[in-house]
């Protein structure tokens, strides 16, 4: 196999290479942005569009005309390309380039994790939504404003707003062009699309007299007759790509001189014949287009066919043009990096946990902990990683091993230390800063501790992947790692799960999860399994045999997330819950008594069928405590324990009506006692319920940690509290 993708990739390279001189790279590359990128991501149809070039194929297609000679470029012509034939080409190339590879030796589990970045490096683009990278790219770099512009005429935090300007330009532009042609398609003649084109492009009867002819000696039809129009309107398509130096300078939301901007697009831009000597193997991993995706006519003429790089690699284009400055840079990557990454996840856990108490900084021993989130019995150490994810690394090189111990390894050591600590030493602290200040807190009532790793880039989805780096050797067997995902995936996964419980477990669960199962998937692919199963699948967790393929189920949330950006009606996917469990959440978030955030935990353990059997259940023992509840021995309990015998919580609901508070409170705790006995379990939630009564979704809630019967958390429905352990 590997020798014949090696023989596929060779003979369809080589055969592109024969087809791009007698070409206008104008007219094809607008050609494909137009169609297989805008039209295809546009059109709910997308059967229409099944096969189209991908993007990172038109990157190919780019990169290898900037290898022709400017004198071997037929930018004066514009022969129709043969589509269909570069298509199928592309396709095959970009293919065959990544499984080529297959033949390779040895193919070990290191092999297989160089091998996944490759192929996410080669074929996925965009670590995060547009609307994310440019609010990142505008706020990351305004504190260098000042500095920068004194030494170049740019301020690089306005450069994603000009982008975004000159898209919307394209947008509008490329928009009008299909209402123009609607009149055209809609057509029933050959002479009534003929003339109806001419007349709204091209006023010309004569032009309009020869075309009829010409469709009439080649016996067109009225659908072939239509495509002979809008090949004929795609003569100037690529002007919709096309700026002058005066479009830059207009889209830029500041005062700028032409000569900044013109050194500005210098260091984007490639000139025709730039990729001369350039080694096409390496375009597939490394594409020169990907930093400098703007094509240069002259000095006041640019061609940037592909404007959705900017999306993908605006990052690493703004950083060229500090990198000039070395000084600059060096700020830029020791503190303006680091203190954003720092200061955004704060902000989110603040928003995302309402009333969570966050210290950032904390010195402790001879450590410094990022950020520390508290919230009733739970903490989550989070550890802030803004180093860069080399190129080298994500071409699955050399740098892939310290990349992994960089961002990955390190910081989880940190985090457990630091949760060992807060474990061991529970009570009052102080930590000292290196601002100055104290953070001071109370840990006395620390339940569980969450660690969580953030990075300001998008490493790979090897980052959910524990297990297979330790197979791999890239970390020890016994590595304590905790949960790792950039900046963007945890805005993500917080704007998806509703409320705190929610946000919690699913972070919880997904260090426990990483740790037990193998499975392929970046981080919203894992958010979209959670939303359909909550992590509960039972035994299939811990059966090491087997594993789980789940690229791409993250792409559902893809509609509510483009919708809410285009400020259109969407509607967002919930986790699959019955109404009842959502109301219990919903009510200990409103309450929040002591041990409140431990409520999620027992019922977010539960899948959704032994949800719904569980309710059935309780309904029938209420209806008969009403009936029965004077006779001696009357059935008012429902136990329901959930989860495989490795990770199993025990849940009873108990139904009661007409007794005193005493009597209530006793039983309450007697059938804690029975719960732990029958499931042997240690940690077990009662629901009380009023059989006779509204008191809607529960009456109390006690809560059982240890493994003595006595309840550690009471909660009343009225807020009225009982005696707390």
């Amino acid at each position: 196999m590997g020798r014949q993708f090696r023989e596929e990739l060779n003979t369809c390279l080589r055969r592109t290479q024969e087809l791009i001189p007698k070409l206008c790279p104008l007219y094809t590359l607008s050609h494909f942005a137009f169609y297989d990128l805008t039209l295809a991501e546009q059109s709910d149809k997308s059967a229409e569009f099944k096969g189209r070039t991908q993007q990172p194929d038109i990157e190919l297609l780019q990169a290898l005309f900037l290898t022709l000679p400017k004198d071997k470029v037929a930018f004066g012509e514009t022969p129709i390309p043969p589509i269909q034939e570069l298509r199928v080409n592309l396709s095959k190339t970009g293919f065959a380039f990544a499984m080529q590879r297959v033949g390779d030796k040895p193919r070990d589990s290191s092999a297989m994790v160089k091998e996944e970045m490759r192929m996410h490096t080669q074929g996925i683009r965009n670590w995060g939504y547009p609307s994310q990278i440019y609010k990142m790219l505008s706020d990351l770099f305004e504190p260098l404003d000042d500095e920068v512009f004194k030494l170049s005429g740019i301020k690089p935090s306005k450069l994603a707003p000009m982008f975004q300007t000159l898209l919307r330009r394209t947008e509008q532009t490329l928009n009008n062009r299909r209402k123009r042609a609607g009149p055209v398609l809609r057509a029933k003649s050959v002479e009534k699309a003929v003339c109806t084109y001419y007349d709204i492009f091209t006023p010309d009867s004569d032009s309009a007299d020869k075309m009829l002819q010409f469709c009439r000696e080649r016996n067109l039809g009225v659908v072939e007759a239509k495509w002979v129009m809008l090949l004929h309107q795609d003569l100037d398509l690529w002007e919709s790509y096309a700026f002058t130096l005066n479009d830059f300078v207009n889209a830029y939301p500041d005062e700028i001189t032409p000569e900044a901007m013109l050194k500005l697009l210098n260091l984007w831009s490639l000139s025709p014949g730039d990729l001369q000597q350039a080694n096409k193997d390496h375009f597939f991993l490394n594409n020169p287009v990907w930093r400098k995706p703007v094509i240069k006519l002259s000095d006041d003429l640019y061609f940037w066919p592909l404007l959705q790089l900017f999306v993908a690699f605006g990052l690493e284009m703004i950083e060229s043009a500090i990198a000039q400055f070395p000084e600059v840079l060096k700020k830029y990557q020791d503190k303006i990096r680091p203190k954003y990454l720092e200061d955004q996840a704060e902000a989110l856990f603040i928003t995302a946990l309402p009333g969570c108490a966050t210290l950032k900084g904390s010195m402790w021993n001879e450590y410094e902990n990022d950020l520390l989130v508290l919230l009733d019995k739970t903490a989550i150490v989070v550890e802030c990683k803004s180093g860069r994810v080399d190129p080298s690394a994500r071409r699955g090189g050399q740098r892939l091993e310290q990349v992994v111990k960089e961002l990955i390894l390190e910081p989880s050591l940190q985090g457990a230390r630091f949760a060992d600590f807060l474990l061991s030493n529970r009570g009052q602290h102080v930590f000292k800063t290196k601002r100055g200040i104290e953070n001071r807190c109370d840990t006395t009532k620390l339940q569980r501790v969450i660690r969580l790793n953030l990075t300001l880039e998008f490493v790979g989805p090897i980052v959910c992947q524990s297990r297979l780096l330790a197979k791999s050797g890239f970390i020890e067997q016994n590595a304590r790692l905790g949960v790792t995902m950039s900046l963007f995936d945890l805005e993500l996964v917080f704007e998806i799960l509703e409320g705190t419980h929610q946000r919690l477990h699913y972070l919880l669960r997904r260090s426990e999860w990483e740790s037990n199962v193998d499975y392929m998937a970046d981080e919203l692919d894992l958010l979209a399994f959670y939303m359909a199963t909550g992590f509960n699948v039972g035994e299939f967790e811990f059966e090491r045999s087997r594993g789980l393929q789940l690229y791409g189920l993250g792409e559902q949330f893809d509609t509510y997330f483009f919708s809410k950006m285009l400020r259109e009606p969407a509607t967002k996917p919930q986790l699959r819950l019955t109404q009842w469990w959502r109301d219990i959440l919903k009510a200990a978030e409103t309450r929040r008594f002591d041990g409140w955030t431990e409520v999620g935990r027992f019922l977010l353990s539960a899948e959704y069928e032994s949800q719904v059997g569980f309710e059935k259940r309780v309904k029938k023992m209420l209806r008969n405590v009403r009936s029965n509840w004077h006779v001696k021995g009357h059935e008012n309990t429902v136990l329901m324990v959930t989860g495989p015998p490795q990770r199993q919580t025990a849940m009873a609901a108990y139904g009661f009506k007409r007794i005193t508070r005493a009597e209530r409170d006793a039983t309450a705790r007697n059938i804690i006692g029975r719960a732990h006995d029958e499931s042997g379990r240690d940690e077990v939630l009662l629901l009380g319920l009023v059989a006779d009564a509204k008191n809607y979704p529960y009456q109390f809630l006690m809560m059982a940690f240890g493994i003595t019967p006595e309840p550690a958390t009471v909660s009343e429905s009225d807020t009225e509290t009982l005696a707390n352990t």
